[in-house]
């Protein structure tokens, strides 16, 4: 059978979704977001401690996505299998794969290697946080190639602003 485009306006679909909590009539931009969202949800329900495990998310989509409300329009097409691999978020899949601890653990490194308060570093710092707060909400890679230079960056930034500040705190070796 054919499936006939859905016929709401651009920019509602989203909003629709969320009040309704049906995916049907959404754009696959949305569906892939908030089906990845219901996924994480039903897996946070029973693993919210330890998650499912590192590179479990494929087995948690296969094992929901077929519950998301409103589906069915989109099965056999490409935003179906949308993140399948990574939940096109890295807050999702971490939440899916590693529960608690894992976000517990980001807060963590976000907190403790905060931007530093004078420059350069807390432009350094802030600019890196941009990227990591975009990486959270709309990419699940845990490895990209950037990934690691951006999260040095964010903690090099932080521990030479502490050694400048504190230089009780560094090594006479150094």
């Amino acid at each position: 059978a054919i499936i006939e485009p859905c016929q709401v306006r651009p920019g509602d679909d989203s909003v629709s979704a969320i009040q309704t909590l049906d995916v049907a009539n959404t754009n696959p931009s949305t569906y892939a977001l908030l089906s990845n969202v219901y996924i994480t949800g039903r897996s946070f329900q029973e693993h919210p401690i330890f998650g499912t495990g590192f590179g479990s998310y494929k087995i948690t989509h296969d094992r929901f996505a077929g519950q998301v409300p409103g589906m069915e329009t989109f099965i056999g097409g490409l935003a179906y299998n949308s993140g399948d691999q990574e939940a096109n978020s890295l807050f999702l899949r971490t939440t899916t794969e590693l529960g608690l601890v894992g976000i517990l653990g980001i807060v963590f490194l976000l907190i403790r290697y905060r931007p530093a308060k004078e420059e350069p570093y807390t432009t350094i710092g802030y600019a890196v946080l941009v990227y990591i707060g975009t990486k959270l909400f709309r990419e699940g890679s845990y490895f990209s190639a950037e990934m690691y230079f951006f999260i040095w960056a964010y903690v090099f930034s932080s521990v030479r602003y502490r050694r400048r500040a504190h230089p009780q705190l560094t090594s006479t070796a150094s």
